[in-house]
C-alpha cells in the first residue's frame, strides 16, 4: 500500500507523504504552454489532455499522489449550468440562481454526464501506480458560486431556508453521482473542497450546510479528504460531517487543528506563499510543519492552492525536505 494510503489510514509510512493542492496546473511550464493552445474547458473536456496535465507534475515530482485535472464545478457544466472561465478569476456562472423555479431547471446527474472525466482517469492509472485522487466542489461551496456569492447564499438559508434546502439536497445528489463515476473510473481517493464552508458561523454550518455534507461523504467508498478554508470555528464539525482525512489551510497552527479532530488523520498545511522565497526558507517552513506533526496519519500539502508564480526548485526541494532526501 502505497505511503499517502497509509497516511489516510492513519498507518505507519516509510516516509512522509506530500501531494500539492493545484499541482496539475499554473505553475507548470509545460501547462502554460498548453493553455495558449487550449481553453480550460477544452483540456477538462478533452481526457488525453487532461490526463497528460494530470502527469506533468507526477513526471516533474516525486510526489506520492496525483489529482486529476479538471475543476470543482465540473459536475455542474454537465447538469445545465453555463459558465466560463476567466483567467485569476476561475468560473464564473453566466446566470445567478435566484429561485425554486432556477433551481428546479438544474439536471439531475446522469452518469454519461461526465465520462470525458472517466476516461481521463482511466488513461492515468494506465500510466502510473501513483495514487490518484478524485474530487468535486463541496454542496455549500457550489451553492455559493451558483447564487451569486457567500453573502446571498447567507441570505437565502435566512430567507426561504425551504429553498435553500432543496438547492442542498440537489447540489447533493449531483456531487455524489460525480464522485461514484470518478471511483468507479479508478480513484484511489476523493477530495471534497467545501471551500467557503468556513464563512459560516458554526450554528449556520451545522444547520445549513453539515447535513448536506454528510449525505455526499456517506456516499462514497474510496479514501476521503474533507477540506475547507478558514475553517477553525467549524473543524470539529467539519469531521463529525465526514471524511477519513480533514484538510486544513495554513491560517490555523496544524498541532491545534490536529488536536482538535482527536489526531485523526490531517492534511496541511503550508502557506502557498512560503514556497515563493528561496529554497531554504521553503526548507525552513517546511520543517516547522513537521515538527508539528510527528504522528501517523499526516499528509502534507500546502494550506490552499499552489501560486503561479511558485519557482520549480522551490517545489522541489520542498518534496525532498518532507521525504527526508
Amino acid at each position: 500500500m502505497n505511503d499517502f494510503i497509509k497516511a489516510c489510514h492513519g498507518r505507519r509510512t516509510k516516509r512522509k507523504p506530500i501531494w500539492i493542492m493545484r499541482q496539475a496546473g499554473r505553475y507548470l511550464p509545460e501547462y502554460r504552454e498548453l493553455r495558449k493552445k487550449h481553453g480550460m474547458m477544452k483540456i477538462i473536456k478533452t481526457p488525453e489532455l487532461a490526463a497528460k496535465v494530470t502527469l506533468m507534475p507526477l513526471g516533474r515530482f516525486d510526489l506520492d499522489a496525483g489529482i486529476i485535472f479538471s475543476d470543482i464545478m465540473t459536475p455542474l457544466a454537465s447538469c445545465g449550468i453555463r459558465m466560463r472561465f476567466i483567467d485569476g478569476k476561475g468560473p464564473v456562472i453566466a446566470r445567478d440562481v435566484k429561485s425554486l423555479a432556477d433551481m428546479k431547471k438544474i439536471r439531475e446527474f446522469r452518469d454519461d454526464d461526465c465520462q470525458y472525466v472517466s476516461e481521463a482517469i482511466k488513461i492515468v492509472k494506465h500510466e502510473t501506480k501513483t495514487p490518484l485522487i478524485g474530487f468535486s466542489g463541496g454542496p455549500f461551496t457550489l451553492a455559493s458560486y451558483l447564487v451569486g456569492g457567500v453573502p446571498n447564499a447567507k441570505a437565502m438559508m435566512h430567507k426561504n431556508p425551504k429553498d435553500w434546502d432543496f438547492l442542498l439536497g440537489k447540489l447533493s445528489g449531483i456531487i455524489s453521482g460525480y464522485v461514484k463515476i470518478q471511483e468507479d473510473a479508478g480513484a484511489d481517493a476523493i477530495q471534497i473542497f467545501d471551500s467557503w464552508a468556513g464563512a459560516l458561523s458554526p450554528a449556520d454550518y451545522q444547520k445549513y450546510a453539515m447535513p448536506f455534507s454528510k449525505q455526499v461523504f456517506s456516499s462514497i467508498n474510496a479514501v476521503s479528504i474533507h477540506f475547507s478554508t478558514q475553517s477553525a470555528g467549524i473543524l470539529g464539525m467539519l469531521k463529525k460531517a465526514g471524511g477519513d482525512v480533514i484538510g486544513v489551510d495554513w491560517r490555523m497552527d496544524i498541532a491545534e487543528a490536529w488536536k482538535r479532530i482527536s489526531f485523526s488523520p490531517i492534511q496541511g498545511n503550508l502557506d502557498p506563499s512560503a514556497l515563493l522565497g528561496t529554497k531554504s526558507s521553503t526548507v525552513k517552513f517546511a520543517n516547522e510543519i513537521m515538527e508539528k506533526t510527528k504522528r501517523r496519519g499526516h499528509i502534507f500539502n500546502l494550506g490552499h492552492g499552489i501560486l503561479p508564480q511558485t519557482p520549480l526548485e522551490n517545489v522541489s526541494a520542498l518534496i525532498r525536505a518532507v521525504h527526508g532526501d
